[in-house]
């Protein structure tokens, strides 16, 4: 059986689909892989937007200092051989987000991801 990840990924909020998608799969209307789409739906929406990734730490700037905060790819990749299965190219996209928004944020050059 699946099982729901925490009402977080990092530090940003279940949208309110996800939300409703764990109800449904506690009450038998959805199928745990139905519910496995909509999470990493909402798992991939929540990482892939760079302007939502900018505006979360600049929402925690506003109580840690911007020169104490940073971003990390922890999230979305596969921690075990059982983990997420993601191509080379998947994991360069992640990367690639993960440098432009430091970049959009702190400013310097990213670095080149070949």
């Amino acid at each position: 059986m699946i099982c729901p990840r925490a009402d977080v990924v990092g530090s940003l909020l279940r949208p309110p689909a996800l939300l409703s998608a764990q109800k449904g799969l506690a009450a038998g209307a959805l199928t745990p892989a139905q519910f496995k789409r909509v999470e990493d739906r909402a798992v991939d929406q929540a990482v892939e937007d760079r302007d939502h990734l900018i505006r979360r730490i600049r929402e925690a700037s506003r109580y840690v200092s911007l020169d104490r905060l940073g971003i990390s790819p922890q999230c979305g990749f596969a921690s075990s051989i059982l983990g997420n299965r993601l191509s080379a190219e998947d994991q360069a996209r992640k990367l690639r987000l993960v440098a432009e928004t430091a970049e959009a944020v702190w400013g310097g050059a990213a670095p080149t991801l070949r």
